[in-house]
């Protein structure tokens, strides 16, 4: 609960893992914050997939949960006091519920939003301030969910692909998301929401994360609609092939003076040195090639069967999709720090190479200067250049594959 929300009344609701107790707020709304869908990943339990919650007896009262261990970059300023969460522990797999009052009540079943944070697979919670989905559900008479899952070394380094001992620990943070749906579609009936009404909502590795629900057997059934916000299909940060998450586990192992012959240390080791290591990966990674994000899902034989771009090319959804982006998307990554904003076109043109080859990076930068609704500086001409190629292109692309074929999908810009 928020320090300045004012509470009514304690509500209570049955779930099969347990009676839980939240609040209602003067305005009409029911809020659950720090459900608990899955056993605590930590102790022994910590490289491995997410299991059911035991339960208890008695009555739990919901105190909002933890997010994931996570950090926030100083490349984005001002965004901590949104997204950086204050309640921090391995013991992160938690979420929240925020539904009409009236939802508890009367018999109807109310669609289900269910919202997947971004944040690049290292920052991000649930119960940020940003993804408050109070107004939401008054508004739009919704149920609300928004979901915590592990980040960073513990959720999206996949050291199972180089160690039999952590065989589980491949697409860790995935799975706890598809925990976290498995949980609403057993027991959002018992919020007043509709467990075959459930549409899933996600922005940036949110929207990577809803890609690889859609084509995973493990989500299939699970949602009836998506929306995916600001994604990158053609962009290892959306999802990566096994070579290159296995690529990234030995980085880290190596970072962390570690063998895959000797990796027990990873079981007991403290947070703050994983974090060291996953800065110095990022930082190594970006040296050489901007567009790309180490840290994501990857593919894996019946969770994430083949990359999402190729998997919505080649076959047919049986839910109907909206895609879209910012107008210009790469500001929010690239920041406005003083690397960028005083960049010259030979560092302009040294990005683009990593997307479109030197010999061409030339060519599309003056294309991209002459077209540009903006001043051109190179800064400019590097963010529209980037905002198409690693956003507004891959989308284009899957959204008209997905017309042709009858799939109904829908794609917006927000200007």
């Amino acid at each position: 609960m928020m320090a300045c929300e004012a509470v009514t009344e304690a509500v209570t609701v049955k779930t099969n893992i347990g009676i839980m107790q939240g609040f209602v707020l003067p305005i009409g709304v029911a809020k659950f914050m720090g459900v608990p869908y899955a056993t605590p990943p930590i102790g022994k339990l910590r490289f491995k997939r997410p299991r059911p919650n035991s339960g208890w007896s008695g009555t739990r009262i919901l105190d909002g949960g933890n997010a994931a261990r996570q950090f926030v970059s100083a490349s984005f300023p001002g965004i901590g006091l949104y997204m950086l969460p204050p309640k921090q522990d391995e013991d992160c797999l938690y979420l929240n519920i925020i539904a009409p009052r009236a939802a508890l009540i009367d018999s109807r079943k109310r669609p289900v939003f269910f919202y997947i944070h971004g944040g690049g697979n290292v920052t991000g919670a649930g119960t940020n301030r940003l993804y408050d989905g109070t107004q939401l559900a008054i508004n739009g008479d919704v149920v609300v969910v928004t979901a915590n899952y592990r980040l960073s070394l513990l959720g999206f380094v996949h050291f199972g692909l180089v160690s039999d001992e952590f065989e589980e620990a491949v697409n860790l943070g995935f799975h706890d998301q598809v925990a976290a749906l498995r949980w609403v579609r057993e027991n959002i009936t018992a919020f007043g929401g509709d467990p075959d009404n459930v549409t899933l909502v996600g922005e940036s590795t949110g929207a990577s994360a809803i890609s690889n629900l859609l084509v995973s057997p493990l989500a299939h059934g699970l949602f009836r609609r998506a929306v995916l916000q600001s994604l990158s299909f053609f962009s290892t940060w959306c999802t990566q092939t096994t070579d290159e998450a296995r690529e990234t586990a030995l980085k880290v192992l190596n970072i962390l003076n570690l063998s895959p012959q000797d990796m027990t240390p990873l079981k007991t080791m403290p947070f703050e040195r994983m974090f060291k290591a996953q800065q110095q990966l990022l930082s190594d990674v970006f040296h050489y090639n901007e567009a790309r994000r180490p840290l994501g899902g990857c593919v894996e034989p019946g969770v994430i069967p083949k990359l999402p771009a190729h998997a919505l090319v080649e076959n047919q959804l049986d839910v109907p999709i909206i895609m879209g982006w910012a107008q210009d998307e790469w500001r929010f990554i690239g920041g406005f720090s003083e690397p960028y904003l005083s960049m010259e076109r030979m560092q302009a043109e040294r990005l683009f190479a990593q997307i479109v080859g030197t010999e061409n990076a030339g060519r599309f930068y003056d294309e991209y200067a002459e077209m540009l609704h903006d001043e051109v500086t190179p800064a400019n001409v590097a963010h529209a250049f980037m905002s198409f190629e690693q956003f507004k292109f891959g989308i284009l692309q899957i959204a008209q594959h997905l017309a042709d074929i009858g799939n109904p999908a829908h794609i917006y810009q927000f200007s």
